[in-house]
């Protein structure tokens, strides 16, 4: 019965639906254009970099000249014009060179850093530490007693800690003494 019925139906409503037709959603959208390969772009003269440590500013859109971030792997440069990209921070230095030129360093325990083409750079870090408020000899001695408990732990979890430790602060150890 549906056989027959379903056709004879599509028939009977053709007129109607046929002559109609739905509007395209998308004619207002332009499409992108593409530039040739050997054309000339204006790349961005400074970098605009967001540095942000949980809820606080540290640089907010702010002209820098450069950063340098310490990634899983290894340093990477960012200045203007460099390519789109996502990095996962690693426990490290950041580095930050101001328009005046001066340099400015952070100690982070990690966090993401996107890098955009059109000239800015966000960078969320859960800490971010300025260089001039961290005693090397504490951060020392704080590696010492991670290295100890690395290695001498009373149990796994004990052992672990100890070596996330030493995972953060051999770096920012290392970053203090060349500084």
């Amino acid at each position: 019965m549906f056989r027959r019925a379903v056709p004879v139906m599509m028939r009977a409503t053709r007129p109607v639906f046929g002559a109609r037709t739905l509007p395209n959603g998308f004619e207002d959208v332009t499409s992108p254009v593409d530039i040739a390969t050997g054309a000339t772009v204006d790349l961005p003269t400074e970098l605009l970099l967001t540095l942000t440590r949980q809820d606080e500013f540290i640089f907010a859109a702010e002209a820098v000249k450069g950063v340098t971030l310490s990634t899983g792997n290894g340093k990477m440069g960012i200045l203007p014009g460099h390519e789109y990209v996502i990095e996962k921070l690693a426990p490290g230095v950041i580095e930050v060179e101001t328009m005046d030129g001066k340099t400015n360093k952070y100690a982070t325990a990690g966090g993401f850093a996107h890098v955009n083409t059109d000239g800015s750079v966000d960078v969320n870090c859960a800490e971010c530490i300025p260089f001039d408020s961290i005693d090397l000899a504490l951060v020392e001695k704080e590696l010492a007693a991670a290295q100890d408990l690395s290695k001498n732990g009373p149990d796994d979890a004990a052992k672990i800690r100890g070596s996330i430790g030493v995972e953060v602060l051999e770096p920012l150890a290392e970053a203090l003494k060349s500084a």
